[in-house]
């Protein structure tokens, strides 16, 4: 199937954005679940069973979920302290 074609209907079906399901589709590929040929989605013929976490692409994604969510719902106090224990070790 055409990604490009795909990915709208999946949006539409699901509530995610676009760049919600192109991010996880890229977990998908990254743990062989999919490939991604001349512009299509192949499925994999029994892929191998990984936890989503073992996926760096997903990492990061629940990160920027984390990050979202914080940013969101967090007073002024509790934003500073996160960000501060974000910092700590970063140079």
């Amino acid at each position: 199937m055409e990604e490009q074609e795909i990915t709208p209907v999946l949006s539409r079906q699901c509530g995610c954005s676009p760049r919600m399901i192109t991010m996880m589709l890229d977990v998908f590929e990254e743990l062989s679940f999919i490939t991604r040929e001349d512009g299509k989605i192949v499925f994999v013929d029994n892929p191998p069973k990984r936890e989503l976490t073992a996926s760096r692409h997903y990492q990061a994604l629940e990160s920027m979920a984390e990050t979202e969510q914080v940013m969101l719902d967090a007073s002024t106090p509790q934003l500073t302290q996160w960000m501060i224990s974000r910092m700590k070790g970063v140079s």
